[in-house]
């Protein structure tokens, strides 16, 4: 895509050919990899490792039992979790609601641990 600071913005050709091939392979089931260093990744399902295939399946079923019960154990989904409840606490607070912030920031920190936890069990399994 085009970054330009001068041309970004239009829709050159480039441009437009780039957005619909990035549509595609969206709508076809790819994955955005956002890290923390806020790199971005577009990658085909079938490229990710089988943990982070079961957690974006999950994800997109939230109201299935088994995607449910996969949000309730897996630690990945755990910490995902624990993280969306930090950034709502952060809001709270920049709202001046700090007693919400501040139970936000307790359960995001129960689940920290029990995404801890979970990591620990399988890591001991694996070695059983």
């Amino acid at each position: 895509m085009d970054t330009d600071p001068e041309t970004s913005g239009q829709c050159s050709p480039n441009n437009v050919a780039s957005i619909h091939k990035l549509l595609d392979a969206l709508m076809k089931g790819a994955a955005v990899i956002v890290a923390d260093s806020s790199d971005t990744k577009i990658a085909a399902l079938d490229d990710l490792p089988q943990n982070a295939r079961e957690c974006f399946r999950a994800s997109r079923h939230q109201t299935e039992v088994w995607a449910q019960e996969h949000r309730r154990q897996c630690p990945d989904c755990i910490e995902a979790a624990a993280r969306d409840y930090e950034r709502d606490a952060t809001s709270h607070q920049a709202d001046g609601n700090l007693e919400t912030a501040e139970l936000l920031r307790v359960e995001a920190a129960e689940r920290r641990v029990k995404a801890a936890k979970g990591r620990t069990a399988a890591k001991e399994a694996a070695h059983e």
